[in-house]
C-alpha cells in the first residue's frame, strides 16, 4: 500500500466511531503530520460550523483535537477556543467528558501564548458554570507548566475582583476559588473567604472545608499532576474513553438514504459512506 493510500486510509478510520482506539491509524497520521495538521484543524472548524447536525457516530473531531494536542500545535489553539465559545450544550455534545476531563492538558498543550481568550470566558457571565470550572483548570495547568506567569495571572483577577464588574456572579468566584486552590495564589485567600461568606462560591463543586484544607497542601496533592501536564500520547488519552484497545470494533450501522453522521446535510450514501 503506497503512502497516499495508506494515509487516506488512517484518515477514515478516524472518522467514525468503532470503540477501539485506533492506534495503527494514529502512528500513520503522526508519520504525516506536517501534512495532516491543515485537514486536522479544518476538521475542527468544520465541527464548528455544523456543531448541532453531527450525528451521534461523528468523532473525527475528537481524533483531531487529541492529535493536534500530541503536535504540539499552537495554530489549534484559535479553533480549540472557538469550539469552548459554543453554547454549553452543543460543546457538551461534541466533547462530553472530555471538556472536563482533558480540555485542561489540551490547552497546555496547543497554548501560543495569548491568555486573553481565557480571560474573556472566564469574565463572561453567559460562560456555563462547569466550563468556567473548566478554564480555572487551564489557567493552573498553565501557571504549573510555566506558561504563564503566575504573577500576571494573579494581578489580573485581582484587578478584575477590585473593578467590581464580576460582583453577584457565583461562576467566577467558583472558578477562581478552584484555581486560587490549586494554584496557591495567596493574595487571593482572603478574597475567596469573603466570597464563600456570601454565598458567591457554589457549594456544590466546592467547600470552605475542602478550599482550606487544601491551602495547606503543596500543589503536588492539591491537585492530580496528570491534568496539569500537557497531553503526550492521543492514544492513551482516548483509551480512558474508549476502554480497552483491545475490544471489537463495533459496527457501524447507518442506512444509505440516512442523513450523514459528518453533519453536511447530504445523505449517508452521497457523502461519506467510502469512508466505511
Amino acid at each position: 500500500m503506497n503512502a497516499v493510500s495508506s494515509l487516506q486510509k488512517a484518515l477514515n478510520e478516524i472518522h467514525f466511531y468503532k470503540n477501539v482506539v485506533p492506534v495503527k491509524a494514529y502512528e500513520v497520521v503522526a508519520e504525516h503530520r506536517e501534512e495532516v495538521t491543515p485537514y486536522l484543524i479544518q476538521v475542527l472548524k468544520d465541527t464548528i460550523q455544523k456543531c448541532d447536525h453531527t450525528g451521534d457516530y461523528y468523532v473525527a473531531h475528537i481524533h483531531a483535537l487529541l492529535l493536534l494536542s500530541q503536535f504540539r500545535e499552537k495554530q489549534a489553539y484559535p479553533v480549540v477556543l472557538e469550539l469552548l465559545n459554543l453554547p454549553i450544550d452543543s460543546i457538551d455534545r461534541l466533547l462530553g467528558d472530555l471538556l472536563t476531563e482533558t480540555i485542561p492538558k489540551v490547552i497546555t498543550s496547543i497554548y501560543n501564548g495569548n491568555p486573553e481568550p481565557l480571560f474573556a470566558l472566564l469574565t463572561n457571565r453567559e460562560t456555563d458554570k462547569i466550563l468556567r470550572l473548566v478554564i480555572g483548570g487551564c489557567f493552573s495547568a498553565l501557571i504549573y507548566q510555566k506558561l504563564i506567569a503566575k504573577e500576571m495571572v494573579l494581578l489580573r483577577l485581582q484587578e478584575i475582583v477590585a473593578s467590581g464588574k464580576m460582583n453577584n456572579d457565583p461562576g467566577f468566584f467558583t472558578a477562581i476559588a478552584r484555581l486560587t486552590m490549586e494554584s496557591k495564589l495567596e493574595p487571593l485567600y482572603d478574597t475567596i473567604r469573603a466570597a464563600f461568606k456570601t454565598d458567591m462560591v457554589d457549594n456544590e463543586y466546592m467547600n470552605i472545608h475542602i478550599f482550606e484544607k487544601e491551602l495547606l497542601l503543596p500543589i503536588e496533592q492539591t491537585n492530580r499532576i496528570e491534568d496539569l501536564n500537557p497531553l503526550v500520547d492521543a492514544a492513551t488519552e482516548l483509551a480512558k474513553w474508549y476502554g480497552n484497545p483491545e475490544d471489537r470494533p463495533i459496527t457501524v450501522k447507518i442506512e444509505r438514504n440516512a442523513p450523514c453522521p459528518c453533519g453536511s446535510g447530504l445523505k449517508f450514501k452521497k457523502c461519506c459512506i467510502k469512508r466505511l
